[in-house]
């Protein structure tokens, strides 16, 4: 699943954009996918290219939404509800 990531409404400058989509996958509990998006977008060519780039790693949120969402069950970030906690 991907993380919610505040894009909209915040700084545009390629280098915030990068930044907050890594901080985002991080707080996600993804730095597999944070490591691997840093090194993609800081080969990109162009700032179109890093934009296109965005949305296989995050899904873009507005500034009234939640950057990303804790699972009711077992907390986790990103969680969709499908967690393997066992019950007590």
């Amino acid at each position: 699943m991907k993380p919610l990531c505040k894009l909209i409404g915040t700084d545009g400058n390629v280098f915030a954009i990068i930044g907050n989509v890594s901080r985002t996958l991080k707080q996600a509990d993804q730095r597999d996918k944070a490591k691997e998006w840093m090194e993609r977008a800081t080969s990109c060519h162009s700032y179109n290219e890093v934009l296109n780039l965005i949305g296989e790693y995050v899904e873009i949120s507005g500034s009234e939404e939640p950057m990303f969402e804790d699972c009711d069950r077992c907390g986790t970030v990103g969680c969709d509800g499908e967690c393997q906690e066992e019950d007590e």
